[in-house]
């Protein structure tokens, strides 16, 4: 945890999680507008793929942090033996 490896990568794992957060949340302002005739919502279309970019973006980030620690925790525990 105090190596300067992991403290480097510290703010760049937190910025992209923070990322997909906002575009996940930034899905719900589309849903807000209003159809003007009997043609497709766009705002509808634009939902899913701006939250399943946005979860992708989260999940993907937090699954290479995870990964990443586990193969701190590997390393370690070879260089102890």
């Amino acid at each position: 945890r105090n190596t300067r490896l992991v403290k480097l990568w510290q703010p760049f794992f937190l910025k992209f999680i923070l990322l997909g957060c906002f575009v996940s949340l930034a899905s719900i302002i589309p849903t807000t507008q209003q159809s003007e005739g009997n043609g497709p919502v766009h705002g509808c279309m634009v939902f899913p793929w701006l939250y399943c970019i946005g979860f992708s973006i989260t999940l993907g980030t937090l699954l290479s942090k995870i990964f990443r620690v586990y193969r701190l925790f590997q390393a370690a525990s070879r260089a102890e033996r």
